[in-house]
């Protein structure tokens, strides 16, 4: 048995010596500026983007031929004038387009964050961390609608331009089922898988990289860009459209920032576009 006895301020002062000169624990660093997506990663990321656009366009062409095929075996006859001017036929090539291109951003951004060890949590999938970073995300949405209801008002009175645009995704527009269906796939399920895109990936890889104001305004200018089917009316029409989507590419971020969730901009994500589909409703349309 040890006997203490005057050499016991020695043995304390050599444990005191022993803590002292152990390695510090290493400080916690912030997530998002923690490296975890390669540099190549952002062609990737945009490559995600791209493919869903271009096998959006493909399967259009596939549903809508489909479609035409069996009208022509159900009416006996192919009569292409008709085909041409069948709105249910266009309607069924975008919706299908719809489905398929916006079910290639999940299959890729799964893909990537898996082989990068990224969870869903770590994406922004977790809850926020105050609930009222969703009545922030519901106000901040209203001042947007508000903007790009006033500017639509001077440049485009009559609602030609926009009309226009809605006919990209609602050529039925005098029916609530194809409302219904289109809806399904443009508000819910493209709100979500977008938000996973554009800021749980593409926002991160800028954040990992270059102070915040920077990743903030490079992911929110790409997100505008890769909608540039939406600015096909040009001229100021088309670039109020641009700086709203990239004000909603900004909004997205300062809520994904502040909240720590993805879910404060995935509500306004599923809001804005149900909105977008819910108006293109016209009962005397065709």
């Amino acid at each position: 048995m040890r006997s203490w006895g005057s050499s016991e301020p020695a043995f304390y002062a050599n444990l005191m010596i022993d803590v002292a000169t152990l390695p510090a624990p290493p400080q916690p660093v912030a997530a998002a500026v923690v490296r975890q997506l390669r540099g190549f990663d952002l062609v990737v990321i945009a490559a995600i983007a791209i493919a869903s656009f271009i096998f959006a366009f493909f399967a259009s062409a596939v549903g809508g031929g489909v479609y035409s095929v069996v009208l022509a075996i159900t009416r006996g006859a192919f009569d292409g004038a008709a085909f041409v001017a069948d709105k249910n036929l266009l309607q069924t090539g975008i919706f299908v387009g719809a489905v398929y291109g916006t079910a290639v951003i999940p299959l890729g951004v799964w893909s990537l964050a898996q082989s990068r060890g990224l969870s869903v949590l770590t994406l922004g999938l977790g809850r926020a961390k105050r609930w009222w970073w969703f009545a922030v995300s519901l106000g901040a949405l209203v001042i947007l609608v508000g903007y790009e209801v006033f500017i639509a008002r001077i440049l485009d009175p009559n609602g030609t331009i926009q009309n226009e645009v809605l006919k990209k995704l609602v050529v039925r527009s005098d029916s609530w089922v194809w409302i219904a269906a289109v809806w399904v796939v443009v508000a819910p399920v493209t709100a979500v898988v977008e938000e996973l895109l554009y800021r749980g990936l593409l926002y991160r890889w800028f954040r990992e990289r270059l102070p915040i104001w920077l990743a903030v305004l490079a992911s929110a200018l790409i997100f505008g860009l890769l909608h540039g089917s939406l600015l096909s009316p040009g001229g100021w029409m088309g670039a109020h459209m641009a700086l709203s989507l990239t004000l909603f590419g900004v909004i997205a971020i300062l809520l994904f920032e502040g909240s720590g969730s993805l879910w404060p901009s995935i509500l306004i994500h599923f809001i804005n576009n149900s909105l977008f589909v819910i108006g293109a409703y016209n009962p005397a349309g065709g």
